[in-house]
């Protein structure tokens, strides 16, 4: 980052955080970065503007350069939410070791930060360290109970230990409470999926698309279990909707259509081509 600069004063600062958010959102990445790091190179302990330039950093694939300036604001704040970026840039970086030590570190801080406690879940998950992540997941949700996050993160921590019925409790939990989130509804579907509850899924999946039509994997997934309960002219059908849709879906389609109890089998990928 340039040379330091004199530290701007509250107001202005507020002012042009709010300008990066913005510019951010507008699909303005280079401009959100010389805001908020205007900001960060004035006061290196600056943790919002930290937040905002790391996490647009980060998004931008620029680990390598976001690393030094996220350690001298963690040094500075022991914020947990620079201590979070801090975490996955290091990840990022191949240093999986030291990011697990700066994220345990800000999930020990008081107040915590939700996000530290999700993204600690998500690496020990990747690393296949399901009764750690399990761990994790329970004490963040001990420490943030109202969390849907968390609760998800516990849920699928569950399914992957093939604990189905704790990850149905977990993501009825969250339908229940927040009936707008399709990704709890995703989520439900797929255990029920798992226990060969095809019809009750596919329901899940028809309201997902409700919600968001363009919800490749619901349009999938939904057509899979068509196909799993013998309603085939659908389940073509939707499948021909999302290769009209997305060329390149084609290769996920033929799949389903090879792998369910009634799709079709065919010899050559021309013939699925024409098929589709």
């Amino acid at each position: 980052m340039p040379d330091r600069q004199p530290p701007a004063e509250p107001a202005l600062a507020a002012a042009t955080i709010s300008r990066a958010v913005q510019a951010f959102q507008a699909g303005r990445p280079e401009e959100a970065i010389s805001l908020s790091g205007t900001l960060l190179r004035a006061d290196p302990g600056d943790a919002a503007a930290a937040w905002v330039w790391g996490q647009v950093m980060l998004t931008q694939g620029r680990s390598a350069e976001a690393l030094g300036p996220l350690q001298a604001t963690a040094r500075l704040t022991a914020d947990p939410a620079i201590e979070m970026l801090l975490g996955r840039a290091l990840v990022n970086l191949g240093r999986a070791d030291e990011a697990e030590v700066v994220l345990r570190q800000a999930i020990a801080r008081s107040p915590g930060f939700e996000m530290a406690f999700l993204e600690l879940v998500d690496q020990l998950n990747k690393a296949h360290r399901l009764s750690e992540a399990l761990v994790i997941a329970e004490q963040g949700l001990e420490a943030f109970p109202t969390s849907h996050a968390i609760r998800l993160a516990l849920g699928y921590v569950l399914m992957r230990r093939n604990d189905r019925a704790g990850a149905r409790a977990q993501f009825s939990q969250v339908r229940d409470e927040a009936p707008e989130r399709h990704d709890a509804m995703v989520a439900l579907a797929e255990v029920l999926v798992l226990d060969g509850e095809h019809r009750e899924a596919a329901r899940l999946y028809r309201a997902v698309l409700d919600q968001r039509p363009e919800h490749s994997t619901a349009r999938m997934s939904l057509a899979r279990c068509m196909l799993e309960i013998g309603e085939r002219t659908e389940a073509e059908a939707l499948l021909r909707a999302a290769v009209r849709d997305d060329p390149d879906a084609a290769r996920v389609a033929i799949t389903v259509l090879a792998t369910t109890a009634h799709g079709r089998l065919f010899l050559r990928p021309s013939a699925a081509q024409r098929f589709l």
